[in-house]
């Protein structure tokens, strides 16, 4: 595993890898890439177990790339990686500007790659049924699209999102919190995000922490929000034009994605591949079940 930062759509990205890193030529031997397109908050981090299963799983014959959203990672300040401001440069880290940094990153997709998986977590499955639409080129080396716990359709009338929408006044309090909360010292705050994340796997520590940052949490916010209004009605003829290139995984409970939109997809497309979870995997996924994720999407993927 690598990851480091490249700079995606102007900005300062992190990007983890399994096989060769997004700058590093390919072998030539390697003709499958699979991308992973994390959910908001966008950390890649936290996707290392699922995408390490993957790369396992597929024998190592296939190059990982995880990649989060544009400002939700940034780099230490002694990388003197710049990152844009979110007041002066919004469109970078709205929905549309996060699907934009997407179609930068695939700039980066050597030539030599023959067929290409993508995995969408949650809003990023939104991304890329944005990047089937808005990229032919992309679209025609697309050989199956995995969709997991996806936020495609009404997400502010999930459970979670109406309780998204009914805190977005009260936002400015969270960013002050936030604010005093980094003037604490280093040793204080890493230990209350231990104790807050008790539940959570060690590894993921250090990501977490990374969310405290008040740039950071100001852009997780202003994407979500973006969602809330933009992620409305399904685009069912980009649904019904890709129908073949589409794996659609629903959760059985999921508080981001009501059941019904499984009944609905599959009420509206019988053939298409959707399936309802039953083994009660969360929203997310790749904080508990990553790596059991990791070989049910290798397996999807294993027998194309």
């Amino acid at each position: 595993m690598h990851n480091g930062f490249v700079r995606i759509n102007s900005v300062p990205t992190r990007v983890f890898t399994w096989g060769h890193f997004v700058t590093e030529k390919f072998n030539e031997n390697i003709k499958v890439l699979v991308l992973v397109i994390s959910g908001n908050p966008g950390l890649p981090g936290f996707y290392t177990t699922f995408c390490s299963t993957l790369y396992e799983q597929l024998n190592r014959q296939a190059v990982i790339w995880a990649v989060g959203h544009a400002g939700h990672d940034e780099p230490k300040k002694h990388m003197n990686m710049k990152v844009p401001k979110l007041k002066e440069h919004p469109h970078l880290y709205d929905l549309k500007g996060q699907t934009n940094h997407k179609l930068s990153l695939l700039e980066y997709i050597p030539p030599q790659i023959e067929k290409i998986h993508v995995v969408g977590h949650s809003v990023g499955s939104k991304i890329i049924l944005d990047l089937l639409r808005e990229s032919p080129e992309f679209n025609s080396k697309v050989d199956m699209c995995y969709l997991m716990f996806p936020t495609i359709e009404h997400i502010a009338d999930s459970a979670s999102g109406k309780w998204f929408v009914r805190l977005r006044p009260f936002f400015f309090i969270l960013k002050l919190i936030v604010l005093l909360f980094n003037l604490l010292p280093h040793k204080l705050r890493y230990g209350m995000v231990k104790l807050y994340c008790r539940d959570m796997p060690e590894e993921f520590l250090e990501h977490c922490f990374e969310h405290t940052k008040l740039s950071v949490v100001e852009k997780i916010l202003f994407m979500a929000s973006d969602e809330m209004d933009k992620i409305t009605e399904l685009d069912e003829e980009l649904v019904k034009q890709n129908i073949h290139k589409l794996k659609l995984y629903y959760g059985k409970k999921d508080n981001w994605v009501k059941r019904k939109y499984y009944h609905k997809i599959v009420e509206r497309f019988p053939e298409i591949d959707a399936e309802l979870c039953s083994r009660d995997f969360d929203h997310a996924f790749v904080l508990k079940s990553g790596e059991d994720c990791g070989e049910m999407v290798a397996n999807w993927i294993k027998q194309r």
